[in-house]
């Protein structure tokens, strides 16, 4: 599949999709069926596993991209380390909706999840700024994608409210960063001191820099992704067109690439 395909064939490659909000929950429908033995219809209860992918309401994503050389064989490799920091808005109305519908029985599990396609990349545990509150990521994530990733598990009081969030961390790769937008809106700053980016993926640099490194700035909006409807696919589980949806840099050796 294109998406399956372009993130996880390069290994080392990174492409980050988060955070997204996930919910995981049971509804309950009454339905009739006859019965032989009474010979009359009667009414049973239907519970059914669901599980609901929101964006968020804006996201900015800003990373910074040191890189080292390193070789396999006769081959150089450019190896990086990015301090990426995420922030923005978390809006409650989607969630909401979900609470609310009619078959809506009990809830099983919220929580916020960053997935990436290597998480080998990830030098710490990051912790998650959720308004006033502080939490830390655990290792873990939707079943649909193998369980990568981070994810903080939270309450339903926790997310009925509109609510700023923030998180920081460090994430190693190889190659190429990319970035899958998962806000209504969504801003991507990255900047680095090497001398050749290739900008690559579905959307190009609304601004670029190219002096003693580089430096770029992606504006998106969901007119453009439909990040809602992809979001909803995967967790039917056709996860290849939100996979498929990123954009970001590729390190190059050479201008000639470019």
């Amino acid at each position: 599949s294109r998406g399956l395909g372009d993130v996880y064939k390069r290994q080392g490659a990174q492409t980050v999709m988060g955070p997204v909000m996930v919910i995981e929950y049971e509804t309950a429908r009454e339905e009739s069926y006859w019965s032989k033995t009474e010979e009359k219809f009667l009414t049973r209860t239907k519970y059914s596993d669901q599980t609901d992918i929101l964006p968020m309401g804006q996201l900015r994503i800003d990373a910074r991209i040191d890189t080292q050389k390193r070789y396999r064989g006769i081959h150089e490799v450019q190896v990086y380390t990015s301090a990426v920091t995420l922030n923005g808005e978390y809006q409650p109305d989607e969630l909401q909706r979900v609470l609310e519908r009619q078959d809506f029985h009990q809830t099983r599990q919220i929580y916020l999840w960053i997935n990436v396609s290597d998480q080998r990349g990830f030098v710490d545990i990051p912790a998650l700024t959720w308004g006033t509150s502080r939490f830390q990521f655990s290792p873990g994530g939707h079943t649909l994608l193998q369980e990568r990733g981070l994810k903080v598990v939270l309450q339903t009081k926790d997310v009925l409210e509109p609510i700023l969030f923030k998180s920081q961390f460090s994430l190693k790769g190889t190659h190429l960063l990319n970035v899958v937008p998962t806000g209504r809106t969504t801003e991507l700053n990255l900047t680095s001191a090497w001398p050749h980016p290739k900008f690559v993926g579905q959307y190009l640099p609304t601004t670029r820099t190219l002096d003693n490194g580089f430096s770029a700035r992606w504006q998106i909006t969901e007119l453009a992704t439909n990040i809602g409807r992809d979001l909803s696919n995967c967790a039917a589980g056709k996860c290849d067109a939100v996979l498929g949806n990123h954009f970001g840099v590729e390190l190059i050796l050479s201008l000639i690439h470019i």
